[in-house]
């Protein structure tokens, strides 16, 4: 059984939408403290000059894990990133078909209090749009968590884990499990050139609501 150990996100990358696809069993590591260098917060777009970071607003505590993260009250940022997206998107082959779509679930997500929140509601979509049909246990709901991704795996009957790219910076690696690897593919982006690791909304803007596809 393969076990993709994640973090959730506004916006994931390519990556980690394969990632999750591969698995058997996908769990959101909701437990792990909050960091301004995640990218549970934050996603990079495109952009004419190259990439762009677009970031909600959290309210800082120390340690705090992810599940108790907060955001910023009042805080305009989904009607702010709709407009940096239709700024950088608008001439996408596929912007116009999805915009309202994503217009709609970006504002629902922005009325959330809590981080995971957000993630969760805009993640089931960008799922649904690449015909993905995935679930989410969350690790603070889940009996069997252990911080030790081998104790981990042992509790669910995994053979292989698939984690995060450079997930060494933030989750204790297994020693006795193999790791999966997730190579980012290279894909057709709007503007010239190719830039890895940008959110999933990249993705889904050049080459459209389908089923996840990177062989051009």
């Amino acid at each position: 059984m393969k076990l993709a150990l994640l973090l959730p996100g506004l916006v994931p990358d390519v990556r980690w939408f394969i990632g999750a696809a591969s698995a058997d069993l996908i769990v959101l590591n909701d437990i792990s403290p909050w960091s301004r260098k995640s990218r549970v917060h934050r996603y990079q777009i495109r952009t004419p000059q190259g990439t762009q970071w677009l970031n909600v607003p959290v309210i800082k505590a120390v340690q705090q894990p992810l599940h108790g993260t907060l955001i910023e009250p009042n805080a305009t940022w989904a009607n702010d990133h709709m407009r940096t997206l239709q700024m950088n998107y608008r001439n996408s082959m596929f912007f116009d078909f999805l915009e309202a779509e994503v217009e709609s679930i970006m504002l629902r997500a922005g009325k959330s209090s809590r981080l995971v929140d957000a993630c969760m509601i805009t993640t089931h979509l960008w799922a649904k749009l690449l015909e993905l049909d995935i679930s989410f246990t969350m690790a603070s709901e889940l009996p069997e968590w252990d911080t030790d991704p081998d104790l981990l795996a042992q509790n669910m009957g995994a053979t292989t884990i698939i984690l995060e790219h450079e997930s060494r910076h933030y989750q204790r690696q297994p020693v006795s499990v193999p790791i999966m690897e997730m190579p980012h593919p290279e894909y057709r982006q709007h503007f010239g050139g190719f830039f890895p690791e940008c959110g999933i909304l990249d993705y889904i803007f050049s080459k459209g609501p389908y089923k996840l596809r990177v062989e051009d």
